[in-house]
């Protein structure tokens, strides 16, 4: 008895059908494989533009509260943080996304649970947020200091009804702030009510000490107008002679202490210094403290507390560069705008 094994189970049309099979398949989970990536890419290319478009300091109102918000990214993940006027202190948000093809936003204030949700438009944000079940506006607008800085920022000479003096004036992120000098009393006095609109070169401010009212036009490196103070009287501010403004340390700044990377804030606060710094390392914001800088010499000096380092340096153009000391020895940092 002969046995003959049949070496061929599948016949030959029928191998070729299960060919074809599994290189459609082969196929198809190739393009989804390539779709997939290609909308990973396109989820995240636009990332320069909303960048460029969310990110940084918004003025702010909501429901009558004034203050700023701001936003920036963390290896790719939304941060940002609220400032209302009223509270004066900063608070983190949470929850934030936003989707850069339809300019929609939303985050947490999770201080007082408040939902806000709004859309991007140009340089505006317009929403809604809620808060135990009430729904209120909000809108958020880009600050306008960069015009303004570049016209009236600094210190001036003045002669007030034939007193002699300084007023400085700066942009503290979402409003002016300002103080006044006369050599007759050897002090600075806190300005109030400080408003300049840059296209008509219009001022006006407050000195409450005095109770006088001041209004001025800026033309070119000059400003003219009157105070008043029961009646008026001509008053007049130039710009300072000799060297040019020394530079200014507010806003962001890159830095670099001892091999670790980060970023720097300082800001002016109701005529005072205020500032952070982010280590890439720690993944957190801290608050500066002691910071003062004069800007006659250039200096700058800082603490930052959570680990008792003690910061000094000098501003050169659009470079920082110092020491910082913790526990004795001292360390070399360098900062640069970005």
């Amino acid at each position: 008895m002969i046995i003959r094994f049949q070496k061929d189970l599948i016949k030959p049309q029928y191998r070729f059908l299960i060919f074809a099979l599994l290189v459609g398949l082969s196929s198809f989970s190739s393009c989804v494989i390539a779709q997939e990536r290609g909308d990973h890419r396109f989820e995240r290319e636009p990332r320069s533009v909303y960048e460029s478009n969310l990110e940084g300091t918004w003025v702010l109102n909501a429901g009558d509260a004034t203050g700023r918000v701001e936003f920036y990214w963390v290896r790719g993940t939304l941060a940002g943080r609220i400032w209302f006027d009223v509270y004066q202190t900063w608070e983190e948000l949470t929850d934030l996304s936003f989707n850069p093809r339809t300019g929609h936003l939303e985050f947490m204030r999770p201080a007082v649970n408040e939902q806000y949700s709004g859309n991007l438009s140009g340089n505006q944000i317009s929403g809604r947020y809620i808060i135990r079940g009430l729904s209120y506006p909000w809108e958020a607008w880009r600050k306008a200091g960069s015009a303004r800085q570049s016209r009236i920022d600094g210190q001036w000479q003045i002669n007030a009804g034939d007193s002699t003096g300084k007023l400085e004036l700066y942009w503290a992120r979402t409003n002016w702030t300002g103080r006044i000098w006369f050599d007759v009393y050897q002090r600075w006095e806190e300005l109030r009510e400080i408003s300049f609109d840059a296209q008509t070169g219009q001022l006006e401010f407050t000195r409450p000490d005095a109770n006088e009212r001041y209004s001025g036009t800026l033309s070119g490196n000059q400003i003219l107008g009157i105070y008043t103070v029961w009646t008026s009287y001509p008053w007049e501010g130039k710009r300072e002679k000799g060297p040019p403004h020394s530079p200014q340390i507010e806003g962001r700044w890159l830095i670099n202490a001892g091999n670790a990377p980060g970023r720097l804030e300082f800001y002016s606060t109701r005529g005072r210094w205020a500032g952070r710094i982010w280590f890439e390392v720690y993944q957190r914001w801290e608050d500066l403290t002691d910071i003062s800088f004069d800007s006659r010499t250039d200096h700058l000096e800082f603490t930052r507390p959570g680990v008792n380092e003690y910061y000094s340096g000098a501003v050169s153009r659009d470079r920082l560069s110092g020491t910082y000391s913790v526990k004795g020895p001292s360390y070399r940092w360098e900062a640069r705008q970005p």
